[in-house]
């Protein structure tokens, strides 16, 4: 979803250069981690945070192209203390730019935009073509985690997976209800639920890679 542009935010945001790599920047730093935790289009940074705060002898990265998010994100981390986060104003098509091969150990895909319309296809962030970007970055036993309450895009998912060889591990088509140990919750998840609404999931590996 595209948030509002909010007057301020690309000058406010400069202020969390410490965890936040602007548009431009050579990505350095992060090429030293050897095991990271990508989450793609991670928005306000409600589900970095919580796995950042649970885990923190794990590192972890986000990556979104909107400022506005990012902002919120990075004062949520700063306010949280987390020394494990980084961000990235960017796109995920340019995932080389950041990451060398074997870096990145999970990805997760939190209810990103369905994009329902077949010519935008290629635009889904668990279509083919981002399934062999991230191929790219991840480790040999790599994981990808995938929420959505799209029941179609859930199922396109499952066949984008298979069709790039990825094992599925687990799914279920009602996420609270299913037993599965949840890594954290966004705040998507948490209007599905007060809703009523059944939040679809799949955790695949990168078998073959």
């Amino acid at each position: 979803m595209r948030l509002r542009k909010t007057p301020g935010v690309a000058e406010a945001i400069k202020s969390y250069e410490d965890i936040v790599f602007l548009r431009g920047h050579t990505g350095g730093e992060l090429m030293k981690q050897d095991q990271l935790e990508l989450e793609v289009g991670t928005g306000r940074g409600t589900f970095l945070a919580t796995l950042a705060a649970q885990r923190p002898d794990s590192f972890f990265v986000g990556i979104d192209y909107q400022t506005e998010v990012l902002y919120y994100a990075a004062r949520k981390i700063r306010e949280q203390a987390l020394k494990n986060v980084r961000l990235i104003e960017g796109d995920a098509a340019g995932l080389e730019h950041w990451f060398g091969a074997g870096q990145i150990s999970a990805v997760y895909i939190n209810f990103c935009d369905p994009w329902p319309k077949t010519r935008h296809v290629k635009r889904r962030l668990i279509s083919r073509v981002f399934l062999e970007k991230y191929r790219k970055v991840v480790k040999s036993d790599a994981k990808l985690y995938f929420k959505t309450d799209n029941g179609q895009l859930f199922a396109f998912a499952l066949e984008e997976f298979t069709a790039c060889g990825l094992n599925i591990i687990s799914k279920t088509e009602d996420l609270r209800c299913s037993g599965y140990k949840n890594p954290g919750v966004t705040e998507y998840e948490l209007k599905f639920y007060k809703l009523g609404m059944p939040v679809y999931f799949c955790e695949a590996a990168f078998s073959g890679t």
